[in-house]
């Protein structure tokens, strides 16, 4: 038992210097690889004194290696006009913008101030919710909506027609909150869903804009979208990445939210891509935080396929391992690493928590701690050890990826230039106390869990709603608390907020890649060759291995770690 131990802690404590070894060791020799070299093949030569039996003498970088010796930084989760939402908040900017922004160009906001990276990013992901792909621009340059459209919603979207085009940031703002929830209730409306050839040519914007400057080696645009499950309010969203061009991206449409939020339905989508183009995608869910016990579940996704959901099983896990290698553990809806109630002796464990954790998305539905075990992304792991024992086969084996989930088309969270989620956070005075969302627990609650007799009378005091509206409508029309029986009264949930200061400067993600192509970024992150950061560009690499020696402390440590170690990719 002792050696064992003794073993371990020379496994921890050799891994760590290493990982501070190769972030030494990269700053020296970047700087070497920043003068340039000359075109030209180099041979390896054995004419030098080597450090260890895995060195490559005084000029290690003149031989070839197969793994990689650069970290790339981007941003996997960006939105622009062509997102309804962000749209509908005040952003204009095009993923031309965003792509020009992260390469280090000067770009003007949406509010008419020029800003600049401190430092380009080496590739970009825009990822644009599908639902509603590009309807955006078409919603607020076209014609007001009629009656004869959009019937009984004529009102509803009238009004939030009015209030996007109106210039006020406030009123946009609200109007794109309240889309946000008609969605998460799957209440939008029938005349605001485009069709699928108005869907296909704003597929086709965006692979056209990716191609445009993807430049590789210098600069790489990665083809990607969001798809947008949020079943009841509750966050099960996945990026989905490809390793793709545009000519096999369009081959086949992305998927929506249309047909079903069930996870298994994207993965399905996903086998079918792969299949029918010889493409490959990836998936990288996010804000488990936001998803109310749903994103690390110990049960199937239950919906009319299987309403209560079933035990995970061995074919779930492996498919989910098989989609989805990454995790994004930081963005600007918070930190989802782990939260103090899981973490109590972790002092870092409150970061960018506040707001995030009494809640799904849009505040519908109230969360508590039972919830959290199955939200974020340190007990996922725990718990996926646990289903490989149990299953043979792990569900939750990933690694880390930050990002931004910026709806101003600019990936951006240094904190002399963060520019906000939405445009009603760009820098001004009031941006920290904007009231950013309240929540209607108790119109939920009205909506989906009254006793029968309530149901009743609210069907004799309003005739004309239909339940599923009541919870919208239900202040407008005149009903009160007083409406409601005392037990009822009593299970009514304090109203809870978010502000704009709970939103997170969100982070950026570190590839290690051979090359900045798309090739090589997918196939590290397939590999789980990154690692998730708040914003600074630290360059990490660890290692773990039994037979480090204290030979193996050199100035080249990726050489000795991946011949005599792993890599460990969880971080």
């Amino acid at each position: 038992m002792n050696q064992t131990l003794s073993k371990i802690r020379k496994l921890l404590v050799t891994g760590l210097l290493i990982c501070l070894l190769t972030a030494s060791t990269f700053y020296f020799s970047s700087k070497a690889l920043a003068q340039g070299l000359p075109p030209g093949e180099y041979e390896e030569t054995t004419e030098f004194p080597t450090t260890n039996e895995f060195g490559y003498g005084y000029s290690p970088y003149a031989g070839g290696r197969e793994y990689p010796q650069q970290v790339l930084w981007g941003d996997t989760h960006l939105h622009t006009v062509y997102s309804f939402d962000a749209g509908a908040a005040g952003t204009l900017l095009t993923p031309e913008f965003s792509y020009r922004f992260a390469r280090g160009e000067v770009v003007t906001t949406d509010a008419g101030e020029d800003v600049r990276l401190s430092r380009p990013l080496d590739f970009l992901v825009v990822t644009d919710h599908t639902d509603q792909l590009g309807y955006f621009p078409q919603f607020k340059d076209g014609d007001p909506p009629t009656e004869e459209e959009c019937g009984d919603d004529y009102d509803r979207v009238l009004g939030w027609y009015n209030a996007v085009n109106s210039g006020d940031p406030e009123l946009a703002a609200d109007a794109s909150g309240e889309i946000i929830s008609a969605f998460a209730q799957a209440d939008i409306p029938l005349c605001m869903i485009q069709n699928e050839d108005e869907f296909e040519l704003a597929w086709k914007d965006e692979t056209q804009w990716a191609e445009d400057f993807n430049d590789p080696g210098v600069f790489t645009a990665v083809i990607g979208y969001e798809w947008t499950s949020l079943a009841s309010g509750n966050n099960l969203h996945r990026n989905v990445i490809y390793r793709d061009d545009k000519e096999t991206a369009d081959e086949v449409l992305p998927r929506t939210t249309q047909n079903g939020t069930n996870p298994e339905l994207l993965w399905d989508w996903m086998q079918n891509y792969q299949n029918q183009t010889g493409g490959q995608v990836l998936a990288i869910p996010h804000n488990g935080n936001l998803s109310n016990g749903l994103m690390f579940a110990d049960e199937m996704f239950a919906d009319e396929r299987d309403p209560n959901g079933a035990p995970l099983t061995a074919d779930y896990a492996q498919r989910r391992q098989l989609w989805e290698p990454l995790y994004e553990v930081i963005q600007v809806k918070g930190a989802g690493e782990t939260h103090p109630y899981l973490s109590p002796d972790d002092a870092f464990a409150s970061f960018e928590v506040a707001g995030w954790d009494n809640g799904n998305l849009d505040l519908t539905y109230p969360e508590d701690e039972s919830m959290y075990e199955h939200e974020y992304a340190r007990a996922g792991l725990k718990n996926g050890l646990k289903f490989e024992e149990s299953l043979g086969a792990n569900p939750f084996k990933f690694g880390l990826v930050g990002s931004t989930d910026s709806h101003m088309a600019l990936p951006a969270v240094e904190e002399n230039s963060f520019m906000g989620k939405f445009p009603i956070y760009t820098p001004n005075p009031e941006r920290a106390v904007h009231l950013a969302k309240k929540s209607s627990f108790n119109k939920t609650r009205l909506m989906n869990a009254i006793p029968d007799e309530i149901e009743e009378k609210i069907d004799q005091k309003f005739p004309d709603l239909t339940f599923k509206k009541i919870g919208d409508k239900l202040q407008s029309k005149g009903f009160t608390k007083e409406d409601i029986p005392e037990p009822i009264q009593e299970k009514l949930i304090p109203e809870v907020t978010r502000f704009g200061w709970q939103y997170g400067s969100a982070g950026y993600v570190g590839v290690w890649s051979q090359e900045n192509t798309r090739a090589s970024i997918f196939d590290a992150m397939k590999k789980r060759e990154v690692y998730a950061s708040s914003g600074p560009r630290m360059v990490v690499r660890l290692f773990g291995s039994w037979d480090f020696t204290d030979e193996d402390l050199a100035r080249n440590p990726g050489d000795v770690g991946y011949a005599k170690g792993v890599r460990w990719v969880a971080i």
